[in-house]
């Protein structure tokens, strides 16, 4: 009599933002919907969230009468701490940033009082995170605290070191590979035959024996089984894969980068991880700057002064034609003699008034000499200065 066990692995995930995106709730609820599962595989994707929160989900999957697996490639904030979770908490070897920890904050409003008491529950939560840290890492609280103070980053190996992590995740190599040789594919199909023979005599026999099979884990912990490949033996395409005991069907990106695709149970194609070219930087060619000499920058300037003086004096020319301080002061002469020839005239037309009794009085000439060298005192020159 052959007796098949079958063994139950549930799996829950979280994600996003703790309180947020995922809750106490939406643990137990995925709990709750796997109840037959005799262990549960917890993988986390979280930045982190709200403190309370994580710390339920954490105390939950503590309490769970079940084995618990934690598995992420990343978990920061108070998501770290439920990784903590797990019994066994695995991390791929090739995470460089899978865990960060730090130091709690909040925000808040209120008066006095309220914010008091607001920042002693936030030193409460802070002293309770490092304690937190240094029971599950056998650390002291300095050194907990300095770690989340600088807000910690940490690779694969460094979270294992620390005791983060139990164990890593060995990147799987699965490849595709194509048989041309006749000698290779007659002992494959003989491998074959005789496992077959083996199998069937430990049937007919009553003893029968538990098979090792090629078990692969992909990115994300998916494990994906070939139940007619040993462990010794590589992935390739045709080969049966199975997921939770049920044929394999899509595609898995594995930690390697190389991708597995299987329709209805059976290997389609196997394609390598895509090679990312890294542009070559070309060469700075290293002009060699031509000083250019003083002497030729101060001619250009020279020329640009003289250019400018020869249009100022071409201006000042044809103002000059237009009223030369020549006319002006001819015109001033003109207008004095005849200021001279009116003071005359005034002089005999009041002496001849006297003489017959009228009232004529002449005009004062400093008025109008004022008038003309006030308007002489307005005439503009023009100049130019170099620097």
């Amino acid at each position: 009599m052959i007796v098949l066990l079958f063994y139950m692995i549930g799996t829950i995930y979280i994600t996003g933002e703790i309180g947020f995106d995922t809750t106490l709730l939406d643990v137990i609820k995925q709990v709750k919907n796997q109840s037959t599962s005799e262990s549960f595989l917890v993988k986390i994707d979280s930045v982190g969230g709200y403190v309370d929160a994580g710390m339920d989900i954490y105390n939950y999957l503590k309490n769970l009468s079940v084995p618990v697996t934690t598995y992420t490639t990343k978990a920061y904030s108070i998501a770290s701490v439920i990784f903590m979770a797990g019994s066994t908490r695995i991390i791929p070897e090739n995470a460089f940033e899978a865990l960060m920890i730090h130091l709690p904050w909040m925000e808040a409003v209120g008066n006095h009082s309220e914010l008091s008491t607001y920042l002693k529950d936030l030193k409460n939560t802070e002293d309770n995170l490092v304690k937190f840290y240094s029971d599950a890492l056998a650390l002291d609280t300095t050194t907990i605290h300095s770690l989340l103070k600088s807000e910690t980053y940490l690779s694969a190996t460094q979270a294992k070191d620390l005791g983060f992590a139990t164990q890593l995740q060995v990147a799987q190599k699965a490849v595709a590979r194509l048989n041309n040789n006749k000698e290779e594919i007659e002992e494959s199909l003989m491998n074959k035959l005789n496992k077959k023979i083996d199998s069937i005599m430990n049937m007919l026999s009553g003893n029968p024996t538990i098979k090792a099979e090629l078990k692969l884990q992909d990115a994300t912990g998916v494990e994906l089984v070939f139940a007619d490949l040993d462990p010794t033996e590589v992935a390739s395409v045709d080969a049966k894969v199975m997921v939770d005991g049920k044929a394999a069907d899509g595609d898995f990106l594995m930690a390697d980068g190389s991708t597995i695709t299987a329709v209805k149970g059976v290997v389609t194609v196997i394609a390598p991880a895509e090679e990312v070219e890294v542009p070559v930087e070309e060469e700075a060619v290293a002009v060699e700057e031509v000083p250019v000499e003083e002497e030729v920058i101060t001619d250009e300037k020279d020329v640009m002064i003289t250019e400018l003086e020869a249009k100022v004096a071409e201006l000042e020319a044809k103002i000059a034609e237009l009223m030369s301080v020549t006319d002006v002061e001819n015109l001033l002469n003109a207008l004095e003699v005849s200021a001279t020839k009116q003071a005359e005239l005034e002089t005999k037309f009041l002496a001849l008034a006297k003489s017959i009794g009228s009232d004529f009085t002449g005009t004062s000439t400093k008025e109008n000499q004022s008038g003309i060298k006030n308007v002489q005192s307005e005439t503009t020159s023009f100049a130019i200065k170099r620097k």
